[in-house]
């Protein structure tokens, strides 16, 4: 006869993962139940429902939608960064680190030099 120990712990394992599946399926249900009902009510609503378009062209678009489109861009380069300002600012800025860097570890070694 095989170890019954060994096969009580596989029938427990398997009574546990009957319980976890049962559960999940509860879970499913209720969540199927939730969302039926949540459309019923949205269907029974008066407030117009908003369509969303995916995966629309440019050329399907409204113009109104297009102009909204095309001024973002210019939005953008009257509110956002100047990129080329902000590019040699950085480099200054690194410059200016990497100098007070070098004076730094000249001062040290000047100190060390001069105590010892």
């Amino acid at each position: 006869m095989p170890d019954s120990q060994h096969l009580r712990n596989l029938l427990k394992q398997k009574e546990l993962i009957e319980g976890h599946l049962a559960w999940i399926h509860a879970e499913i249900e209720r969540e199927t139940q939730i969302s039926s009902q949540e459309q019923e009510a949205l269907d029974a609503s008066p407030i117009p429902k908003k369509r969303i378009e995916v995966g629309s062209s440019e050329k399907t678009r409204s113009p109104q939608v297009l102009q909204q489109s095309d001024a973002l861009p210019d939005l953008l380069e009257q509110l956002g960064p100047d990129s080329t300002s902000a590019s040699s600012d950085t480099k200054k800025g690194c410059f200016i680190y990497f100098g007070f860097a070098v004076a730094a570890l000249a001062a040290l070694i000047t100190y060390i030099y001069t105590a010892y």
